[in-house]
């Protein structure tokens, strides 16, 4: 890590004390619960990786504050600080469910009646609470990530760094890139799963008595709330794909947007690397769009690039 005296604080980018408090009250809530569900200790394993990146955050340093107030910059370009808040608000709202429906278990014992109530009658809460919990964890290490090494790669333009030290540096923003294309794509397989939960909540309507029915509608707006989740962190990830690539290669681009199951492929070929001085935009995707941003091998093409993909977890 580079030395320096200043330092972004968490405050600073917009994240609030209150969420972060949120998050690591659920994340205590879940660990009191000894024999609680698989679905429960997930999202407390997630929760449990937020803070580490919390932290290496304000671990981050800078020589001066023109190179602070640029990667503070960067951070808000992320989308970080709203994952982050609107993350402890869902887990404020999450620990008081939760505390409903483990109202008749122990510290030591999971009732059967309330395990039965998370397995199956909220499923539907758990998975979208799930899915904002990871998001929130890959979005803050995704961001943390690529802003450190933004940093390091201004600092390396600026002052004399040996060839090999250059070629380390380009590597490592080279991996980080792959890794953010690889969680958008896992994201897409996400959102290809809740559209189908969906439709199948939707065909059960048709047939649902006046409690289903209630129970149904509920999940439904769970699943358009996990959509919107989804959709925020597929933002995300374009804008720091973005923004480390153009630090990365120099490339220019006006802002893109692709609309509503579009297709975009956006940028120049690996081959003219260090001949052309460019930059990128904000690079954003609608719903069931698709997008291709910035540096490309000359083999890439529709076809190959927007394959479908397997279904995963995200990486971060």
């Amino acid at each position: 890590m580079m030395a320096g005296p200043f330092s972004i604080t968490v405050g600073a980018v917009g994240i609030s004390t209150a969420a972060i408090t949120s998050i690591l009250q659920l994340k205590e809530f879940i660990s009191g619960l000894v024999d609680a569900p698989s679905e429960l200790k997930k999202i407390r394993a997630d929760l449990e990786a937020i803070e580490p990146s919390l932290s290496a955050l304000k671990v981050i340093s800078t020589p001066d504050e023109q190179t602070l107030g640029a990667a503070k910059a960067e951070v808000e370009k992320t989308g970080l600080a709203k994952a982050v808040n609107s993350c402890g608000d869902a887990c404020e709202r999450f620990n008081a469910r939760l505390g409903k429906w483990t109202r008749h278990s122990s510290r030591e014992k999971m009732d059967w009646t309330d395990r039965l109530k998370i397995g199956v009658w909220e499923k539907s809460a758990i998975q979208k609470m799930a899915v904002q919990v990871e998001t929130c964890k890959t979005t803050l290490s995704l961001a943390v990530t690529s802003t450190n090494l933004l940093v390091l790669n201004r600092l390396s333009q600026s002052g004399v760094e040996s060839d090999s030290k250059k070629a380390e540096l380009q590597a490592q923003m080279k991996s980080l890139e792959d890794e953010i294309q690889e969680n958008i794509k896992l994201s897409k397989q996400l959102e290809a799963d809740r559209e189908e939960r969906r439709e199948k909540a939707e065909q059960a309507l048709d047939e649902a008595d006046d409690e289903e029915e209630s129970k149904i509608n509920s999940a439904l707006s769970e699943l358009r709330a996990e959509s919107d989740v989804l959709e925020d962190f597929q933002v995300n990830c374009g804008t720091i794909f973005s923004q480390v690539q153009s630090g990365r290669t120099g490339l220019v681009i006006g802002d893109v947007k692709t609309d509503e199951s579009g297709l975009a492929i956006v940028g120049l070929p690996e081959s003219v690397i260090g001949r052309i001085n460019a930059r990128i935009g904000n690079a954003t995707t609608a719903k069931n769009a698709s997008a291709f941003v910035g540096v490309y091998d000359k083999n890439v093409g529709s076809g190959g690039f927007f394959r479908p993909p397997q279904p995963g977890r995200m990486k971060g």
